[in-house]
């Protein structure tokens, strides 16, 4: 499974507590489907590692359903609570099995020692910023860096 298509805000007012809106588009790349369905556990970290939020989020189309070279749309919320430091925060990303616990190997770069993958660093202020419509950080991973 690879992630090819991530946009996500580029920042979120730490201030208050605050709904991140991420929309991710998933590809098989595998062989065929997996043996199981999983959860997309999305979480932020702040600049030591720990987790600041977290979010399962259970796929409207079972991920054993996903059949090599398909593109699934996802759309996820993450709920950061108010009160966090201001600073970068790190997007990391993991497919988990509800029952077992166990999360699987995706085809990205960046797994740390927890099997999460990073995405994309998103800033955390007090202040809420001006910004052009469309300051959304988006990342094709399939296009490589930046494009």
């Amino acid at each position: 499974m690879v992630i090819t298509i991530l946009k996500i805000p580029a920042y979120f007012i730490t201030s208050d507590s605050q709904r991140i809106p991420i929309e991710s588009k998933w590809r098989n790349d595998g062989m065929a489907p997996t043996n199981g369905s999983y959860v997309v556990e999305w979480t932020l970290h702040n600049s030591e590692g720990e987790i600041a939020a977290s979010a399962q989020v259970l796929p409207a189309i079972p991920t054993a359903q996903w059949t090599p070279g398909e593109d699934i749309e996802l759309s996820s919320v993450l709920e950061v609570p108010a009160g966090l430091p201001e600073g970068a925060y790190t997007i990391k990303v993991a497919l988990v099995s509800p029952e077992s616990g166990e999360y699987i190997m995706l085809g990205l770069a960046g797994r740390d020692s927890e099997k999460r993958y990073k995405l994309c660093t998103i800033n955390g202020s007090d202040k809420a910023f001006i910004s052009k419509a469309g300051s959304i950080y988006e990342e094709a991973f399939e296009s490589g860096y930046g494009q």
